[in-house]
């Protein structure tokens, strides 16, 4: 959130200095963070100046977009908001949040490398005491506890409108990564490649993706 901290203190700068249609101008500009095809319909994970300044995504899993984290316990998360451009706000998106467990011993990411994500009850919204498997941190105590049967991605779904996450199986490659322009971060680019387990209520849902994402310097 530091970085759009910074940019709410250049624009509160700008403002004061623009004229009111250099400042819409400014609100509509838009960080991009990657794109999909879902069902062979076009989607974007991106950000507007506005939308950033007034914590428009907050409430996502990971509290926004255009990052990933890895967790104490040693799980990478990332997260994809993707929209058309008449969705605003969450609840008219897709929101798709990936768990991959980091072997021991290796440094994620591995640049090329597929991982592998795997159908799982662990996406499951609806276990006891809610949240969704980040929150929960489920997968951090199956490696903890019961490492056997610890998948080694999983992916959950959330169409427009839906509480509850959808399993998804597929794969992710990080394919580019290089500093930030003040070092402090680094930007990876990568593809991946995701559907759910068709059913009766839900049909067959196909995800094929790019993303630009951030993690903060190790």
């Amino acid at each position: 959130m530091k970085n759009w901290r910074n940019i709410f203190v250049m624009c509160a700068a700008f403002f004061s200095l623009t004229s009111c249609s250099d400042k819409v101008e400014v609100l509509k500009q838009e960080t991009n963070f990657g794109a999909a095809i879902i069902n062979g319909k076009s989607y974007r994970d991106y950000l507007t100046v506005a939308e950033a300044l007034s914590n428009q995504f907050f409430y996502t899993p990971l509290n926004g977009s255009g990052k990933f984290l890895i967790s104490d316990g040693s799980v990478a998360y990332l997260q994809f908001v993707l929209r058309d451009d008449s969705a605003h706000s969450v609840h008219e998106s897709w929101l798709v949040l990936l768990g991959i467990s980091i072997p021991e011993g290796e440094t994620f990411p591995v640049i090329g490398k597929e991982y592998p994500i795997q159908y799982s009850p662990v996406t499951d919204h609806t276990f006891a005491g809610g949240g969704n498997f980040y929150e929960q941190k489920r997968l951090e105590q199956m490696k903890a506890t019961n490492p056997a049967e610890l998948p080694s991605g999983v992916g959950g779904l959330k169409i427009p409108y839906s509480i509850d996450f959808i399993t998804l199986k597929g794969t992710l490659t990080f394919s580019n990564s290089e500093p930030s322009k003040d070092g402090k971060m680094v930007n990876y680019s990568g593809q991946y490649t995701l559907e759910n387990q068709p059913d009766e209520e839900y049909g067959k849902i196909s995800i094929n993706g790019n993303f630009h994402l951030a993690m903060d310097k190790m």
